[in-house]
């Protein structure tokens, strides 16, 4: 599943740019405008739509998750007329993404995204390059800009975000900073922010912001409002239940909403998330599941298995993760090497240092990968397992004075000299 959606995220990245004969437009991009529609700000929220604005949000992501988004525009007047749609996929080192647009003079503008993240929750950085196309031209520019972006998370109070979008070949620039503060320490109440400014820090025209406040009622839901210094106001409600999202918005060029409406709709497919978890930092409520398979020597973009070192920061990550309280290992397909499953086991047992519990699955588990499962607190075995003990030494046994405990003679008749048939019940 995770090579799939990987591969589909890049196909369907490639696809517009060969059926469409595209030239780039003269219109510099305004990150700010994604905020406009949908979502909190890109240092608040946690998705692959955050990490199209701010490239460095995909390294706070866990080690082993990755997320692909697809969202849709339309005016509630005309539903059926699409003015706005996307697809956005992040990982914790990789992000890519296009935001197709209609323009006024009914052309349509494709914004992509391809970078890189590295970092972790609390610091983090990444970059991207962007392309612009319209699909009345005949020309397209592959290089129209690059973005660098920086994320601030020091404590679960705060977090900062900093996006510098530079044009290759003119001077135009933007700088997005956003922002958000949780008062009770988890994102169950979030008060968020953005600023932009476009090529001018003095010129008020040139300058953007929206502020906002964020809501989740109960684990999976989340509600949120923004009011945008245009005059426009955006509400969504964002729905999570395992790796499957959902996600609504509703934005309005008048506060009173007797303005145009935009409505919007959109799907998440993820791995390896929690989603919208509201637990504070001494109240762990979540368990992060590790899908161990074939624990490869190192880390692939494509491929499908997961490295050692993956699994290995994966765990380290949750040992200090204040809302993370505990793991769940799947073995079910899990192969690898004795000297790598010792190198898992003594992570396990240093990650059970933190008080946090471990659960085990085993369907049909070797005496290698058992021995790996005992240092959990829970086996869960499948009704329908096998499990056989075969050990780890096999050698001949001999039973000369067991026979001879019990009274009973052994008498051998050798007809060859290299028979060894009856070693087991002569003297030693």
């Amino acid at each position: 599943m995770n090579i799939l959606k990987k591969w589909l995220a890049l196909v369907m990245l490639l696809i517009p740019l060969e059926a469409l004969q595209l030239i780039a437009q003269e219109i510099f991009i305004h990150p700010f405008s994604i905020l406009e529609k949908m979502g909190t700000t890109a240092s608040v929220q946690n998705d692959a739509v955050g990490s199209f604005i701010n490239p460095a949000l995909g390294a706070t992501m866990p080690s082993l998750s990755n997320q692909l988004d697809l969202w849709a525009f339309a005016d509630t007047k005309e539903l059926t007329d699409i003015t706005q749609w996307g697809y956005f996929y992040a990982d914790p080192g990789l992000l890519a993404g296009a935001n197709v647009l209609s323009l006024a003079d009914h052309s349509t503008q494709i914004d992509f995204h391809f970078g890189i993240s590295g970092g972790n929750r609390s610091i983090a950085f990444g970059f991207s390059n962007v392309s612009l196309f319209n699909e009345n031209h005949s020309m397209y520019d592959y290089f129209h800009a690059f973005q660098v972006g920086f994320l601030l998370r020091p404590i679960p109070q705060t977090s900062l975000g900093i996006t510098i979008t530079q044009n290759y070949t003119s001077p135009n620039w933007n700088l997005l900073i956003d922002g958000g503060l949780r008062p009770f320490g988890t994102n169950r109440l979030t008060v968020f922010g953005a600023w932009s400014a476009q090529n001018s820090y003095t010129d008020q025209d040139a300058q953007k912001w929206l502020a906002g406040l964020s809501f989740v009622p109960v684990r999976g839901v989340e509600v949120y409002g923004k009011y945008l210094s245009s005059g426009s106001v955006a509400l969504g409600l964002n729905l999570r239940y395992g790796n499957l999202g959902l996600g609504s918005s509703l934005a309005s060029s008048q506060e009173d909403f007797s303005g145009s409406l935009q409505t919007g709709v959109g799907i998440s497919f993820v791995k390896n998330k929690a989603g919208f978890a509201m637990t504070s930092s001494t109240t762990p409520k979540y368990y992060v599941e590790l899908a161990l398979e074939n624990l490869s020597a190192s880390s692939e973009i494509f491929n499908r298995y997961s490295s050692l070192f993956d699994v290995l920061s994966t765990i380290a990550s949750a040992k200090n993760d204040p809302t993370v309280g505990g793991l769940i290992l799947n073995t079910s397909s899990l192969y690898a090497s004795r000297s790598d499953l010792w190198e898992l086991r003594k992570a396990l047992e240093d990650f059970k240092t933190s008080g946090k519990k471990i659960i085990a699955f085993i369907e049909r588990p070797s005496f290698d990968v058992y021995a790996l499962v005992t240092v959990a607190d829970r086996i869960v075995m499948d009704n329908q397992g096998i499990l056989n003990f075969d050990g780890y030494v096999v050698r001949r046994g001999y039973f000369k004075h067991t026979l001879e405990k019990l009274g009973v003679g052994f008498r051998e008749l050798r007809y060859l000299i290299y028979k060894s048939a009856a070693e087991s019940y002569k003297p030693g």
